[in-house]
């Protein structure tokens, strides 16, 4: 058993390092890992790697949001679409139109609108701030309210 799981894991290594796109090959493992705990950790390094790039954004510090959570915003949606910013044709932040905020229930919510590449149909981001503080993200078809604040 433990043959297999070593050729296993050379394998997987070995398919890997196949990757025309080094900046996405995740990183060596020891016999000991499983195939899910490899690439388990692997997104965990890119999305270390991710989140150390700092995006540009005509909206960013203009939208009553902690840079913090701004920040997150892109992150969330490239998550949501499957995506990482190291994709040739992955959201940028700069592709994420701030279209106002308002309070629906209690919340205030934040949106954006995006268009994903090779779709027609335009997307849209939230952030709701609940009135304790909570922040929640999330992506839909269906359009914020028109009324800003």
């Amino acid at each position: 058993m433990r043959k297999a799981a070593m050729l296993t894991t050379i394998l997987a290594a070995t398919l890997l390092a196949g990757c025309n796109d080094t900046s996405q090959t995740p990183p060596a493992a020891s016999a000991s890992e499983t195939l899910a705990e490899q690439q388990s950790k692997a997104q965990r390094e890119l999305y270390l790697r991710e989140k150390r790039v700092v995006e540009e954004a005509p909206w960013f510090g203009k939208t009553g949001l902690g840079p913090t959570v701004e920040r997150e915003v892109p992150r969330y949606v490239r998550h949501e679409l499957g995506q990482v910013i190291f994709d040739k044709d992955s959201l940028k932040a700069a592709d994420l139109e701030y279209r106002g905020a308002y309070v629906e229930h209690g919340n205030h919510v934040y949106a954006w609108q995006f268009k994903p590449v090779g779709t027609t149909h335009k997307r849209y981001a939230y952030v709701r701030v609940s009135h304790t503080g909570e922040v929640a993200m999330s992506v839909s078809s269906k359009a914020p309210r028109t009324e800003k604040r």
